[in-house]
């Protein structure tokens, strides 16, 4: 039917020549308002053939599908797409916590009395053992040299009284005793000595000094702290994990620290995990220890954490914008070959577990499947495709 279309145009077609070639003796006119005229007439012609030509090929292409307009190119779609394979799919909670040192101590007097010489200032990094302050020790050394004095003056008794045994001179009763008196009045001295070093305040690990308790000229008592040290390569993160976790979230699980206020990532293992929940806010606390030998880490710092919640081995990943909805449900297109050709084709599908970026489809994928991942929007299926790397560029340079 279509053919006989086209037989009709051409006919118009011809009478429109026929009827030109008649008024080719008018064109000899030298009069511009008749060649003005004849053009307006020519020009209202060609028009309504062209309207005519135009009708005649809607009509034939709606008989012939496969017809092609003369000058008009066939459409095809500008798709992205990515191949599809089985993998390992994570999903992970995000959690917030605080970095803690696992290592405050106090340097505490261990003796009552007044701070003669305090050496240290906040900020200031000491070393384990170091004499951080010293207690008022001066009847504590006056004893020491009184002993000293009458330690001195028993060993000159003994090593008389063991010349003139020697020579079987005098009695052992004299010679024991003098032995006697120089090694209690040793051990006395010895003991003096211990009491004397607890009037030092000694630092209990190597660190930096956080707090100063006390002021150089103040009373100190037994067990009262004098400063605050920081062990600062021995710190953990703490956070306060959501109870329906606690089936998901183990100790030994490793974890991606990230420190927002310093930029930078760390690996870490889950070290340690609360025996209670907290009746208050319905969580339990969690300890991941930090490797922090750069120091960089300090304590209260703030750190985002993210923790492996569930995983699915072999599952069939999509890109979350990749699926699109219907009445029927959820969609997406995946690209056939049909006769060299990539044709759309609309699949309906499932979904699983998902996050912000990703979703498992449980149904209507093998995992085999070239999925369109750009361009989908304007599909249907049997559309032709042009499968391009990256769609924007292909749009600028038509542009």
């Amino acid at each position: 039917m279509y053919r006989n279309l086209i037989i009709i145009a051409s006919l118009i077609l011809s009478t429109l020549i026929v009827s030109c070639s008649g008024d080719a003796e008018s064109a000899t006119t030298t009069d511009p308002n008749a060649m003005k005229l004849e053009l307006r007439q020519k020009q209202r012609a060609i028009q309504q053939l062209k309207a005519e030509i135009k009708q005649l090929e809607t009509k034939i292409k709606s008989y012939d599908p496969e017809f092609v307009i003369e000058g008009s190119k066939k459409k095809t779609a500008l798709v992205s797409v990515q191949q599809l394979e089985a993998k390992t799919f994570e999903k992970t909670v995000e959690l917030q916590g605080v970095v803690e040192s696992k290592g405050n101590f106090n340097a505490t007097a261990q003796m009552s009395g007044n701070i003669t010489w305090l050496n240290i200032k906040e900020g200031d990094r000491v070393r384990k053992g170091q004499i951080v302050a010293k207690l008022d020790s001066e009847i504590m050394e006056k004893n020491e040299e009184e002993l000293q004095l009458a330690l001195n003056l028993a060993k000159d008794v003994f090593q008389r009284r063991q010349k003139l045994w020697e020579q079987k001179i005098g009695s052992e009763m004299e010679f024991l005793k003098a032995k006697n008196d120089v090694e209690s009045l040793e051990t006395k001295l010895s003991t003096l000595a211990t009491q004397t070093s607890k009037y030092a305040v000694y630092s209990p690990v190597t660190g930096v000094v956080d707090v100063l308790y006390s002021k150089q000229g103040e009373l100190a008592s037994p067990g009262m702290p004098i400063a605050k040290i920081i062990d600062q390569t021995n710190v953990q993160v703490i956070a306060d994990v959501a109870e329906t976790y606690l089936g998901t979230i183990k100790e030994g699980d490793k974890v991606l620290l990230e420190f927002p206020s310093l930029g930078i990532e760390r690996e870490a293992k889950i070290s340690g995990m609360g025996a209670t929940i907290n009746p208050a806010n319905r969580t339990f606390r969690i300890e991941i220890a930090v490797n922090n030998r750069d120091k960089k880490l300090l304590p209260n710092l703030m750190a985002n954490i993210r923790a492996k919640e569930s995983e699915i081995e072999g599952a069939v990943v999509v890109p979350t914008n990749a699926i699109m909805q219907d009445l029927e449900g959820d969609y997406l297109y995946v690209a056939d070959e049909v006769e060299g050709r990539s044709l759309a084709k609309k699949v309906y599908v499932k979904r699983g577990s998902a996050t912000a970026a990703e979703v498992v489809i449980t149904e209507g994928l093998t995992g085999e499947e070239l999925l369109i991942t750009e361009g989908q929007r304007a599909l249907k299926s049997g559309t032709e495709l042009e499968i391009v790397a990256n769609i924007q560029d292909q749009t600028d340079n038509q542009d």
